[in-house]
C-alpha cells in the first residue's frame, strides 16, 4: 500500500502569513498506512490498521484526554483502544477521504435512530477511495455509520459500525489515488493526471455542486487552473491567486503540478503535499523510495500562493526520508494546535505529530530566508538557490563554499554552512531592500571558529549591502551593525556582548531614522543601544550578501568570509524590538550566550531603586535601579570598574545624572533598567573609555581594531570608518 499523509485541523487567523516552519515532532498512537479523520475530528479510520494490523480499523478520538508537555499535546490517551476492525484487507484500497453532506454527528439512540435527546453520537460519513492494485485506480464511494458511546468524554468508544452502501465508482470516472476533500464536500484533490488516464505524479482537482455526490463531478484538471476556474475561484482561498513556485515564478495555467500525498486544509485555504522524489540508498531502500514522498510542502493563502518547503523537524532532510502525512478535521482548540497564531496540526501515519506555523513573516518583512533548499516548479530540488518567503520572491543565489548539509542542522530545520573562504548567498538588489525610514536585520548565527587569527582586524561578514548597511562578527565574537545615512555619515554600534562559539544565537540590528536610534538584540534581549543625529537611510543599489562578499583569505584583514552556519535571516522596513528613542528599549530576556544546544549568558533588568552592577564573565549584565552610585545616570559619582570581559565590570556614576557608563560593562538605561549603549557621553566622558582600554591592555595584547571597537563610533557617533560600506 502507498503511504499517505494526514493533517488534522487548520486554524488560520487574519495575520499576514508566508512561509511554513514546524515545531518538534511528538509521538501519537496513530499508526496506519493510510488514514483520515472525520471533519469534526472525533473519528479516525486507518487502512493497514491503527495498530500495525492488516485491514481497516476505526477508533474514537478522545480530545478530552489530551494533555500537554512542553507546550505540545501529549497523545497517550488520544484514541479509544483497541481500535475496532471494520474491514479485512480485501478491496485493494489505497488511501481515502471522509466526506460529509450534512453536519455530523447527530444525536441518536442505541439503535442508531436519530434523536435530538439521544445520549449517543452517530456519524454518517461518505468514504472516497481508489484501488491500489489489481484494478484500475478509479475513485469510488460508499457510506460508513459509526455510533459512539459516551461521546465527548474520556470514556468515548465505538458502540457499533455499519457499512451502509456498497462500493460504487464515481461518475464521471476519476482516475488516480490519494483523494482529499474540503469540509464542505465539494472540492476533491488527488494524485492523478489531467489526462485522466490512470497515470499519477501530479495533483488534480474536481468540483461538485452537490456535496459528496456520486455523480456530477467536473473533469479532472491540474490545480494550476484553479485561479481561473469560476467553479472554484472565489469559493476557496487556495484558488484566489495563481500558484507560484518557491522562486516566485508562476506555474503555467494547465501545466502539471508535480506532487503526491495531498491533504487539503478543511476550508480550502491551502494544500499540503510531498514535492520531492525520495532518493533510494545504495543497495535499495527505504521502502517507498523512488516515489514522490519527500519534501513536505504547503501552497495556498498562508504562503501567499507560493510553494513553501516546510522548514523544521517535519522535514528532517529534503529528499532522503519519506514524509507520510495526511488529512484533517475542523479546529479543536484548546486541544490542538497548541501553538498560538496561524498553525496547522499535522499527524503522520508513523505515529507522529507536529504543528506547521505560518506567522513567521510579520508586516514590514521585505526579505525572509530560512536558508533551506528550493523546490522548482518541475518538482526537483535546487541546492544552488534558497527561497525568500516574504512574498517578494527575493531568491538567494548560493555561491562559493556555501552548502546545504544533507540533514537538518539549523536553529529551525535546515541552515546553510559557510566555509570561511568564499561561501555566500547573494540576493539581487530591489528597492524594497533599501528602506529609508527604519530597518531591522535579523539572523541566527552559529560560528564554527573564533574570527581572531592574527594581529590584524579579522572581522567576518554576516550581512552586507554596500552603501546601505552591514552586520559583521568581530574578532572577539561581538557583533557590529553599521548603517550609512543621508549626507554620507556612517553610524556604527557594537554589541559588547558576545555570541557563543558553536551554539546558536539570534541577532537583530535595528535603526530608526526619525530618532537616530540604533539597537542590537541578542536572543530577545537588547544588549546595546545608541542615539545618533536623526537621518534617513542611504542606499547604493548593491546586491545583498550573507556570509561574504566574495572569495577571501582564510585569515583576512577585515571584510572576511564567515566560517560557520547561518539560519533564519530577515530584513524588515521597520524597527521591530522595543521602542526607538532615548527612553525606548526592551525589558528582560536573555542576552549573550546561545540557543538550540545551550544558552550562555543572560541579561536581567533591575528594579526601580537601589544600586546595580554589571557583573559576570560570560553573559549580559544586571541593570541596576535608578538611584545609587552604581546606576547609570546616578546623582553622584563614584562607582567602580572591574572585570575582564566586555560583559563584566562595575559601573561608573556621573554627577548630574544622564551620563553614567559602566567601565568594562555597558551603560545602563536609567529609566527602563536596560543594558545598552546610549549616546549620552560627551568629550568629558572619554576618561572611562581610556580606563577601559587600559584595563583590557593589562589582560592581553590589544589590537588596534579592538581599540577602535571601544571608541566613540561604538556609542553611535558618526564614523569615518566605512568597513563593509
Amino acid at each position: 500500500m502507498r503511504a499517505t499523509v494526514l493533517l488534522v485541523l487548520i486554524c488560520l487567523g487574519a495575520a499576514s502569513t508566508w512561509a511554513a516552519t514546524s515545531t518538534r515532532v511528538v509521538p501519537t498512537p496513530v499508526q496506519a498506512n493510510g488514514f483520515a479523520f472525520s471533519p469534526d475530528g472525533r473519528i479516525v479510520m486507518g487502512s493497514g490498521g491503527l495498530n500495525g494490523s492488516s485491514g481497516w480499523f476505526v477508533s474514537v478520538v478522545r480530545l478530552e484526554s489530551i494533555g500537554f508537555v512542553s507546550s505540545l499535546p501529549e497523545f497517550s490517551a488520544f484514541l479509544a483502544m483497541p481500535p475496532v476492525p471494520v474491514q479485512a484487507q480485501t478491496n485493494a484500497e489505497n488511501t481515502f477521504a471522509f466526506c460529509e453532506d450534512s453536519p455530523q454527528p447527530v444525536h441518536c439512540n442505541v439503535d442508531n435512530t436519530a434523536n435530538p435527546a439521544g445520549v449517543h453520537d452517530c456519524h454518517f460519513l461518505w468514504v472516497f477511495d481508489s484501488p491500489e492494485r489489481n484494478a484500475p485506480n478509479v475513485m469510488r464511494r460508499r457510506r460508513l455509520g459509526v455510533r459512539v458511546n459516551d461521546p465527548r468524554t474520556t470514556a468515548a468508544n465505538v458502540g457499533t459500525y455499519l457499512w451502509l452502501d456498497p462500493i460504487t465508482p464515481v461518475q464521471p470516472t476519476l482516475r488516480g489515488v490519494e483523494p482529499t476533500t474540503t469540509k464542505d464536500g465539494r472540492l476533491m484533490i488527488w494524485q492523478g493526471n489531467p489526462a485522466n488516464d490512470g497515470t499519477i505524479d501530479s495533483l488534480v482537482y474536481s468540483f461538485n455542486a452537490s456535496p459528496c455526490a456520486l455523480t456530477g463531478w467536473s473533469p479532472p484538471r491540474s490545480i494550476t487552473v484553479m485561479a481561473s476556474d469560476p467553479l472554484v475561484a472565489g469559493r476557496y482561498r487556495l484558488a484566489e491567486q495563481p500558484l507560484r513556485g518557491a522562486d516566485g515564478s508562476l506555474y503555467a495555467v494547465g501545466a502539471p503540478f508535480p506532487g503526491a500525498r495531498p491533504f487539503l486544509f478543511p476550508g480550502g485555504e491551502a494544500l499540503g503535499f510531498t514535492a520531492i522524489t525520495t532518493q533510494c540508498q545504495p543497495g535499495g531502500g527505504p521502502v517507498g523510495c523512488g516515489s514522490r514522498s519527500a519534501g513536505l510542502s504547503i501552497i495556498g493563502a498562508p504562503t501567499k500562493w507560493q510553494l513553501a518547503l516546510v522548514d523544521g523537524e517535519l522535514n528532517p532532510d529534503a529528499d532522503s526520508t519519506l514524509r507520510p502525512f495526511t488529512v484533517t478535521a475542523s479546529p479543536q482548540r484548546p486541544h490542538f494546535p497548541s501553538s498560538p497564531g496561524d498553525a496547522a496540526p499535522v499527524f503522520g501515519n508513523m505515529g507522529s505529530y507536529a504543528e506547521i506555523l505560518f506567522d513567521d513573516a510579520p508586516p514590514g518583512a521585505v526579505g525572509v530566508w530560512h536558508f533551506n533548499e528550493l523546490i522548482t516548479t518541475a518538482g526537483t530540488i535546487d541546492r544552488t538557490r534558497t527561497p525568500d518567503s516574504s512574498g517578494l520572491a527575493l531568491t538567494g543565489s548560493v555561491q562559493g563554499g556555501a552548502s546545504f548539509p544533507q540533514v537538518n542542522n539549523g536553529r529551525i530545520g535546515k541552515a546553510l554552512r559557510f566555509d570561511g573562504l568564499s561561501g555566500r548567498v547573494e540576493v539581487a538588489h530591489v528597492a524594497a531592500l533599501e528602506p529609508t525610514n527604519a530597518i531591522t536585520i535579523e539572523l541566527s548565527v552559529k560560528p564554527a571558529v573564533t574570527p581572531d587569527c592574527d594581529g590584524n582586524d579579522n572581522a567576518r561578514v554576516l550581512v552586507a549591502k554596500p552603501g546601505s548597511y552591514a552586520l559583521q562578527l568581530e574578532d572577539n565574537l561581538t557583533v557590529s551593525g553599521t548603517v550609512l545615512v543621508a549626507g554620507g555619515a556612517t553610524y556604527r554600534l557594537n554589541s559588547r556582548a558576545r555570541v557563543a562559539l558553536g551554539l546558536w544565537s539570534t541577532v537583530a540590528f535595528q535603526y530608526d531614522a526619525a530618532t537616530g536610534s540604533l539597537s542590537l538584540v541578542f536572543n530577545g534581549a537588547e544588549v546595546a543601544r545608541a542615539n545618533s543625529p536623526p537621518a534617513s537611510l542611504a542606499g547604493a543599489g548593491a546586491p545583498l550578501s550573507f556570509g561574504s562578499r566574495g572569495p577571501r583569505a582564510a585569515c583576512p584583514s577585515g571584510d572576511g568570509a564567515y566560517d560557520g552556519e547561518l539560519d533564519e535571516a530577515a530584513v524588515f522596513s521597520a524597527w521591530r524590538f522595543g521602542t526607538p528613542g532615548s527612553d525606548g528599549g526592551m525589558g528582560g530576556g536573555a542576552a549573550g550566550g546561545g540557543t538550540a544546544g545551550g544558552t550562555s549568558g543572560g541579561a536581567a533588568a533591575g528594579g526601580a531603586s537601589g544600586g546595580g552592577a554589571a557583573g559576570g564573565t560570560s553573559g549580559g549584565a544586571a541593570a541596576g535601579g535608578t538611584s545609587g552610585g552604581a546606576a547609570a545616570g546616578g546623582t553622584s559619582g563614584g562607582g567602580s570598574a572591574g572585570g575582564d570581559t566586555p560583559q563584566s565590570g562595575g559601573s561608573a556614576g556621573s554627577s548630574g545624572g544622564g551620563g553614567g557608563m559602566s567601565a568594562g560593562g555597558e551603560p545602563t538605561d536609567r529609566k527602563n533598567g536596560l543594558t545598552g549603549w546610549r549616546l549620552a557621553c560627551t568629550s568629558a566622558d572619554l576618561g572611562p573609555w581610556v580606563m577601559l582600554a587600559l584595563l583590557h591592555m593589562r589582560r592581553r595584547s590589544v589590537k588596534a581594531s579592538d581599540l577602535r571597537r571601544t571608541s566613540l563610533p561604538t556609542s553611535g557617533r558618526a564614523s569615518s570608518q566605512t568597513d563593509l560600506l
